[in-house]
């Protein structure tokens, strides 16, 4: 999801297999995965955006009980936020 300006975020410097890459991610959705994902089960040790999108979808139909279809990202992660205390 966009990062507006003037919110705060975490930024990582990254070097893998001879490539760089800046990794931003909003400060709630990096406590979230700290709590949600498994690094150690990551292919590289990392997490990909795809890792963190699944872990927030199973989270929160285990939450709720209900299918995640037709549910944005945004609506999710408030449900999982709150579950989380974050």
């Amino acid at each position: 999801m966009p990062i507006e300006i003037g919110t705060e975020y975490t930024r990582q410097y990254n070097e893998f297999d001879g490539d760089t890459f800046t990794w931003k991610m909003h400060t709630h959705c990096d406590q979230i995965a700290q709590k949600l994902i498994n690094f150690k089960e990551c292919d590289d040790g990392g997490a990909s955006s795809d890792n963190f999108y699944w872990s927030v979808v199973y989270k929160y139909e285990e939450i709720t009980g209900l299918v995640s279809s037709g549910k944005s990202l945004s609506e999710m992660l408030d449900v999982v936020r709150k579950e989380l205390k974050l």
